[in-house]
């Protein structure tokens, strides 16, 4: 009996070891607050704000089969789209990754961080949108990443902070009408190589 106990005190031991070894994930380093939907208060997503722009604009956080909240985001004016925003604070001079899954159906697509002196931006477009594009280009070649209507994809933008201390991320259309989801967004500061 008193082996077994031995076996048993030696197997904790070396568990509570492990666990205590293994790196933080980068959702132990996200910078964004409530980024995959799921805390809700009276309908809105803690920590999100949404700016909709124009009447008939709608963000709001549905449940999606599989994926649990999203945010959402469907911009009926072509002019004042609609966007779901957060502030985050930053270290000077740092390296950061946005990550996050996205689609979209119709229309052109924005990510941006921002603040006064930096501006970072990325655009989405369906891959019917790009004529120009030719199958075997690269997508860093692209001015806009390629999307299949209402499938979502990685996207993944890096930056770095400069002198800024606190930026804005925006999710949402570029003056375009269309409908627009996000999940699982990230922003982690990229470790020294």
């Amino acid at each position: 009996m008193k082996y077994l106990q031995k076996v048993l005190l030696s197997l904790c031991c070396l568990t509570a070891i492990a666990t205590l070894a293994q790196p933080a994930s980068s959702q132990d380093n996200n910078l964004i607050k409530n980024g995959n939907f799921e805390k809700l208060t009276n309908g809105a997503a803690d920590h999100w704000d949404i700016l909709e722009g124009a009447a008939g604009n709608v963000a709001d956080y549905p449940v999606e089969s599989g994926k649990g909240h999203i945010g959402h985001v469907k911009s009926a004016n072509s002019t004042k789209n609609a966007y779901l925003s957060q502030w985050v604070n930053l270290e000077t001079n740092q390296d950061y990754r946005l990550s996050m899954k996205a689609k979209m159906n119709r229309g052109k697509l924005t990510f941006a961080i921002g603040s006064n002196g930096l501006n970072k931006r990325m655009y989405g477009e369906l891959k019917e949108e790009l004529p120009m594009s030719p199958w075997f280009w690269d997508e860093t070649w692209l001015a806009s990443l390629p999307f299949e209507a209402g499938k979502w994809r990685e996207v993944t933008m890096e930056f770095n902070s400069g002198e800024i201390k606190r930026v804005l991320l925006t999710l949402g259309g570029f003056f375009s009408q269309g409908e627009y989801a996000f999940d699982d967004i990230t922003l982690v500061k990229v470790a020294d190589q």
